[in-house]
């Protein structure tokens, strides 16, 4: 017989190491009784039924399904039992988001041990994600080049530009491609310009100077939107000279001017991209299905696990590391499935970026378009506004985003979208 007060809970979680570190912090909590574990769907779902819990734990994704799957799957057996996420690496856009589907609440691990559990029965998410309105810099990186981390920052940065939640924020991308300089052929910049206005010359500007917006802006290009960028060299005795101590003094001036950076990372361990680790708020891991794209971001994930970064400002790396999947360039026969590829990187999975025609034709056939589907009753549009929403806020559904339509070339859509209606 138990205490009248005793809370029942499963837990779920894929990670077994996880779940055993969730039971040490409960099992001293004077209500909580943890009843069952789960680490899949089925597995989830038979426990639910048979033992009807108050509470379900869970890291946000299982291998099958995500939290938000699981409140629908509960909704249709009108059983009263709440989910709570437990986890570590949810931004809080992503968070609010979650809330907004019936998930009673996000939370870390750290919290657990003191957790009013009961503050959450009789909670339901009914609130839009707000703008955070604090400095973001979003890093696209995979150390495997032709993966479309520059089709993704470049639609990113002009989608955060349009918002007009951002309208009065100072917006810049940078291109820490230093061999490639893709950002500044996807804008059409002319090399001239480019060879004017490029990294290179920030070497002679001291890290603590003081001017003005106009001035700065000076030395960058103004493109789609009122964008500014800072292109990589096209000169290759330039591009060799840009160290990690450049990259780190134009970050620091950056800081100073802009709201928000968006950086395009190097297709390698660069010292760009050590820098570019060293300040980013958001490291958007992208790949395309293709299993060496994914198999370069395990090595990177690997690394940072195996052997930690020794500055104290790279400690945290992992937890700012979320995988975009593009889908731009078409499947293939051996293209991984989207839950497979965020399970094998072992990062959360924030959102699959559809094909597009548009970006196609303008990567491959029209040298005169620019790379950036702009149509609102385009599915690729519709998913880099959201995943701006999901790193700063930047188009909240009250704002009536347009919602997607049938992803063109038969492409998946996003794992929070997919598995968020359960398994259809």
């Amino acid at each position: 017989m138990t205490n009248k007060d005793t809370v029942d809970v499963i837990l779920a979680d894929y990670d077994d190491n996880r779940v055993k570190s969730i039971m040490r912090k409960l099992q001293h909590h004077p209500i909580i009784r943890v009843v069952g574990i789960a680490h899949d769907y089925e597995s989830l779902m038979e426990k639910v039924t048979s033992l009807k819990p108050q509470v379900v734990m869970m890291e946000f994704s299982l291998i099958d399904i995500t939290a938000i799957g699981i409140v629908k799957e509960i909704e249709k057996l009108s059983l009263d039992v709440k989910v709570l996420v437990v986890s570590d690496t949810i931004p809080e856009n992503l968070k609010n988001e979650i809330i907004t589907k019936g998930v009673v609440g996000v939370i870390k691990p750290d919290e657990l041990e003191n957790i009013d559990i009961k503050s959450f029965f009789t909670r339901r998410g009914d609130f839009n994600t707000p703008f955070q309105d604090k400095q973001s810099i979003i890093l696209t990186y995979n150390t495997k080049g032709g993966v479309g981390k520059s089709i993704i920052a470049a639609n990113l940065a002009v989608a955060l530009k349009q918002s007009p939640l951002l309208k009065e924020k100072k917006i810049a991308l940078v291109d820490f491609d230093v061999i490639g300089a893709n950002v500044s052929t996807l804008f059409h910049v002319p090399d001239k310009k480019a060879m004017a206005k490029n990294l290179f010359y920030w070497s002679e500007l001291p890290e603590d100077i003081k001017m003005d917006d106009d001035d700065l802006e000076s030395m960058m290009v103004k493109v789609q939107d009122g964008l500014m960028i800072l292109p990589a060299p096209v000169n290759y005795s330039y591009s060799s000279k840009v160290t990690f101590d450049l990259a780190t003094r134009v970050l620091k001036i950056l800081k100073n001017h802009f709201d928000i950076l968006i950086i395009d990372g190097a297709p390698n361990i660069s010292p760009t991209v050590d820098a570019a680790l060293m300040y980013a708020t958001h490291i958007l891991l992208v790949t395309n299905t293709e299993r060496q794209s994914v198999k370069q971001l395990i090595r990177f994930v690997d690394l940072l696990t195996i052997q930690p970064m020794k500055q104290d400002d790279l400690s945290n790396v992992l937890d700012k590391t979320f995988v975009v999947i593009n889908h731009t360039q078409s499947d293939n026969t051996w293209g991984m499935r989207a839950v497979d590829i965020s399970r094998t990187i072992n990062r959360p999975l924030l959102r699959e970026i559809p094909y597009s025609e548009y970006v196609k034709e303008a990567l491959h056939g029209n040298s005169n378009l620019q790379a950036f589907d702009l149509s609102n009753n385009s599915a690729f549009n519709v998913e880099i506004k959201k995943l701006a929403n999901d790193l700063v806020g930047a188009y909240p559904s009250s704002m009536n985003v347009p919602k997607k339509v049938g992803l063109e070339g038969g492409k998946r859509g996003s794992l929070f979208s997919k598995l968020s209606i359960g398994r259809e």
